[in-house]
C-alpha cells in the first residue's frame, strides 16, 4: 500500500539519511560497523541522506554506486544532490537506486529503496522505505526537479536465527554430519577452472579459484533451511575413529547465526563446518586448532603480546588496518612497524578492507630464518624461508622479516609481507564479500599475459596477482620487482591488471625503501 508521509510519521521520524562516520558508528563488537553506510532522516533539516546505494541501470555512465540527499517538501522527497561513486564498497550498500531511461537516454523513472533507515540519533530503530520518481506524473520541468511523491515505509524486520531452521526437517546426527562433511569436501570443486596453474607442473594441475567461502556459506545456509539435528552428547560418526562434541555442533549453529545476521564472518562458518567434519584432526595448522589474539589498537608502537595459550612464543605485538602483527624476540621492532605502515597504505583506498580483515582474524607472523620457528608450523615448514598467505582455513600468514626493506635493513629485492597480503586479500576479503568483479577478470588476465610472454612462463597463475600487488605497492624499480617493476611499467605493459590494482589500492606514491 502506498502512503504519503503523514504527520505522525514525521513526528516519529523526522526522516535522516547521513553517512555513518567511523567515530559515530563504531562498536566494539563489530569491526565492520565503522565502515557501514546507514541512511538517516534528519527532522531538523528535513533531509534524507543515503550514504551508499547500488545503481541499477542500463547505462554505464552512472558508476556503480552513489550517495544521495533528498529534501522533504510538502509530503514529497525532492532530489537535492547526488555524488557518484566509481566503485561499490566491498561491504556492500543497504540501499538501491534503480534508474529507467528512454530510448533517447532521458530518465523516465527512478526507484529508491533503503532497508536500513534511521531517524535522528536513534540508530537502533530502523525502517524500510521505498520512494519513486515518475516523469509521466511529475515532469522535471514542472516539478522543479526530480519529485519522488510515491512513498512506502515500515519498520524494518530484524533477521532472527530461528528463521533459518523454521521449515527444516529433523534428521539424524549421522545424516547431518555426512551432508555437512560433503559440503566442505566439495567446496573448492566449484572453483576449478580450465587454466593450468603452473606450466612446469608435470600433473598440469588446473587453477582453482572463486569466492569459496561465500559459496560454502550459501550452500550450508540452504542445507540448514531444509535439515536440522540436535545431539545431547558427543557423537561418533559411523566408520570414523574420532568423536564430534555437542560444542562443535553448537559452534557451527552459532557461526551460521552470526553470519546470517551480519555480525559474523562466512569464514567462521566454513571453519566451524570443517572442524565438525574432522578436518582439523589431520592438519595441525588448521585455524580452529589455535586461539585467536584480541585486536588492540596499538598505534605505531610495539607492545607485549597478549598471546593465547599455545602461542606464547609471540612476545611482540602491534596492529594496523585490521591485521594483527606478531613476532618473537628476535624480530626487529622496525621490521614490524614497516609492515604496519605498508598495510595501512595498502588499505587506505578501500578502508572497509580493514573491518573485513579484522572480522576474519587476519594475522601476520614474522620470523627471521624460516617458518619452523613459529609454533603453528614447526619442523613442517623448515624449508619455508619466505612466507605464505592466510587462506580461509589458516591461523595466519607469515613473512620473513629480513626479506624486505625498512630502516636499518636495506634489502634489495621484493617485499614478502606485501606479497602475502596480496594473496590474503583474495582469501579473506574477496572470498568473504563475493568480489566477482575481481574473480571474473584476474585469472584470464594472468593467463593472457603469460601466453603473450609478458611474464615468465614458469610463473604460476596463482602467483600473478600477488606479484603484481607487490610491484605496484613498492613501485621501486627492477631491483625490487620483476616483471612488475614500476607502476608505469604495469600501466604500459599490463594495462588490464593495472585497472584492477587502481580499483583496490591507492594511486598516491608509497614511500618505500627511501634509504
Amino acid at each position: 500500500m502506498t502512503h504519503r508521509i503523514h504527520k505522525q510519521f514525521l513526528k516519529i521520524s523526522g526522516l535522516v539519511l547521513a553517512l555513518c562516520s567511523p567515530t559515530f558508528c563504531a562498536t566494539a563488537a563489530d569491526s565492520i560497523a565503522p565502515y557501514r553506510y546507514q541512511s538517516n532522516f534528519d527532522a531538523a533539516t528535513n533531509t534524507l541522506s543515503a550514504g551508499c546505494a547500488y545503481i541499477d541501470s542500463s547505462s554505464t555512465n552512472f558508476g556503480e554506486a552513489l550517495s544521495i540527499d533528498f529534501k522533504l517538501i510538502n509530503n514529497s522527497l525532492m532530489l537535492k544532490s547526488v555524488d557518484l561513486k566509481p566503485y561499490r564498497p566491498l561491504i556492500g550498500c543497504d540501499d538501491s537506486f534503480e534508474v529507467s531511461l528512454s530510448a533517447s537516454g532521458e530518465v523516465t523513472s527512478v526507484l529508491f529503496e533503503t532497508k536500513n533507515l534511521s531517524i535522528g540519533n536513534d540508530r537502533n530503530t530502523t525502517y524500510e522505505l521505498i520512494t519513486r520518481f515518475d516523469s509521466t506524473r511529475n515532469p522535471v520541468s514542472s516539478a522543479g526537479g526530480y519529485k519522488f511523491d510515491q512513498i512506502q515505509y515500515k519498520l524494518a524486520e530484524a533477521k532472527t536465527c530461528s528463521e533459518i531452521t523454521a521449515l527444516a526437517t529433523p534428521v539424524s546426527a549421522q545424516e547431518y554430519w555426512e551432508n555437512v562433511s560433503s559440503l566442505v569436501r566439495n567446496a573448492e570443486k566449484r572453483g576449478e577452472t580450465d587454466l593450468i596453474d603452473n606450466m612446469s607442473d608435470p600433473d598440469s594441475k588446473k587453477l582453482s579459484s572463486g569466492p569459496v567461502t561465500h559459496w560454502f556459506y550459501g550452500d550450508i545456509l540452504n542445507y540448514a533451511k531444509t535439515s536440522s539435528t540436535t545431539i545431547a552428547e558427543d557423537f561418533s560418526p559411523e566408520g570414523e575413529d574420532f568423536s564430534i562434541t555437542k560444542a562443535q555442533f553448537d559452534a557451527l549453529d552459532a557461526a551460521l547465526c552470526s553470519a546470517y545476521q551480519g555480525t559474523g564472518s562466512k569464514r567462521d562458518v566454513y571453519n566451524a563446518a570443517a572442524e565438525l567434519a574432522g578436518f582439523g584432526l589431520f592438519s595441525p595448522q588448521f585455524a580452529n586448532n589455535w586461539g585467536t589474539f584480541d585486536y588492540i589498537d596499538t598505534g605505531a608502537k610495539i607492545i607485549d603480546s597478549p598471546s593465547p595459550t599455545g602461542l606464547e612464543y609471540y612476545t611482540k605485538y602491534t596492529t594496523a588496518a585490521g591485521v594483527i602483527i606478531v613476532a618473537g624476540d628476535e624480530v626487529d621492532d622496525d621490521a614490524m612497524l614497516a609492515v604496519r605502515e605498508a598495510y595501512i597504505y595498502m588499505t587506505s583506498a578501500r578502508p572497509e578492507m580493514r573491518g573485513i580483515l579484522q572480522r576474519n582474524n587476519a594475522r601476520v607472523s614474522l620470523f627471521n630464518t624460516n617458518a619452523s620457528a613459529l609454533p603453528e608450523y614447526g619442523a613442517d615448514k623448515s624449508n619455508e624461508s619466505g612466507g605464505f598467505a592466510q587462506t580461509r582455513s589458516d591461523p595466519n600468514m607469515t613473512a620473513n622479516a629480513t626479506m624486505y626493506c625498512y630502516p636499518g635493513n636495506a634489502y634489495a629485492g621484493g617485499n614478502v609481507a606485501i606479497h602475502e597480503m596480496g594473496h590474503t586479500l583474495n582469501h579473506l576479503v574477496f572470498e568473504e564479500t563475493n568480489e566477482t568483479y575481481w574473480y571474473d577478470r584476474i585469472w584470464n588476465i594472468a593467463n593472457a599475459d603469460r601466453a603473450a610472454g609478458k611474464v615468465p612462463e614458469g610463473l604460476p597463475l596463482s602467483e600473478y596477482w600477488a606479484k603484481a600487488v607487490e610491484g605496484y605497492i613498492m613501485d621501486a624499480g627492477p631491483e625490487h620487482a620483476n616483471p612488475f617493476a614500476t607502476r608505469e611499467d604495469i600501466k604500459e605493459n599490463h594495462p588490464e591488471v593495472y585497472e584492477l590494482l587502481v580499483r583496490y589500492f591507492p594511486t598516491t606514491k608509497f614511500n618505500y625503501c627511501s634509504q
